[in-house]
């Protein structure tokens, strides 16, 4: 089995990357839910348009763990980078879509309203070969105190984000659903970036 623990164990990321490559990641994607609601409803969606993107996004995110499970044998590197590269193109798109005129009050923009479901699913998916696999890195090589400092810092800088996203989100998505998408296309980016020094 090709993975980090075994192949590469000489090249040991500092933990402060990954603080940062979580943090940057869990903005993108929580800043995206946030804002998800209130651009399907400014593109003129329901509830329903609402509860199914969140749905769907999380079933998809579910089905693809197992399918995750079953390709352990890929390189964790490899893997997180793809998913992410994936995921920052599919929030390119959205901010793109948002960028373009809202319908008026009371007008209805179906192709918008299922391209938007479509773009916040995708990312669902992406994320069963984000977070598993970027676990994978973080820890490969440690055990002990050493591992749980690691995971520390790791889950901490998720779990800003999951504290900040929002309220960034809310307070973007209130100016402008374009505004909302531009700092989830930014968060994305410099997560990449970041992921370019390990």
């Amino acid at each position: 089995m090709h993975d980090v623990a075994f192949n590469d164990i000489q090249r040991r990321t500092p933990v402060a990357l990954f603080f940062a490559i979580a943090f940057l990641f869990c903005m993108g994607l929580t800043i995206w839910w946030t804002a998800i609601p209130f651009i399907l409803r400014a593109y003129g969606g329901n509830r329903f348009h609402v509860g199914l993107s969140h749905a769907v996004n999380m079933g998809l995110y579910m089905l693809l763990l197992a399918v995750a499970y079953g390709l352990q044998h890929l390189d964790c590197r490899r893997a997180t980078r793809c998913a992410a590269v994936f995921i920052l193109g599919c929030a390119g798109i959205g901010w793109l879509m948002t960028c373009h005129t809202l319908p008026a009050p009371g007008e209805v923009d179906t192709m918008r309203i299922w391209a938007s479901l479509i773009l916040f699913s995708l990312p669902g998916a992406a994320t069963a070969f984000f977070w598993p696999y970027l676990m994978r890195w973080v820890t490969a090589g440690y055990e002990g105190k050493t591992l749980n400092g690691r995971l520390g810092v790791f889950n901490g800088g998720w779990a800003l984000a999951v504290i900040v996203a929002p309220l960034i989100g809310a307070a973007l998505v209130q100016m402008s659903p374009s505004a909302a998408m531009l700092a989830c296309l930014v968060s994305f980016v410099l997560s990449v970036i970041v992921m370019g020094f390990t």
